[in-house]
């Protein structure tokens, strides 16, 4: 309620800094965690999309997605990835 649509592609890119930047950390068979408090595609979805697109020694193998109307909590994205 209080974000300007602009601020979904900032937001968008300096998330995909930050896989960039922890990438190299990450050993080869190594689990990465990727999380928001954010309900927006372009955070959340878009994100793991772009990335594995970037990334092609990381897979995508699972995400779970909290929603208020749905799970009486606040929204919130989690998606898994490992490194080949």
């Amino acid at each position: 309620w209080r974000l300007q649509p602009e601020e979904f592609a900032r937001m968008h890119e300096a998330q995909c800094a930050l896989f960039r930047a922890v990438f190299p950390l990450l050993k080869p068979g190594g689990t990465l965690v990727y999380s928001t408090c954010s309900m927006e595609p372009e955070e959340n979805e878009a994100v793991g999309k772009r990335i594995c697109a970037e990334l092609t020694e990381l897979r995508f193998v699972e995400s779970r997605q909290t929603l208020p109307f749905r799970d009486a909590m606040d929204g919130a994205f989690a998606a898994k990835f490992q490194r080949d």
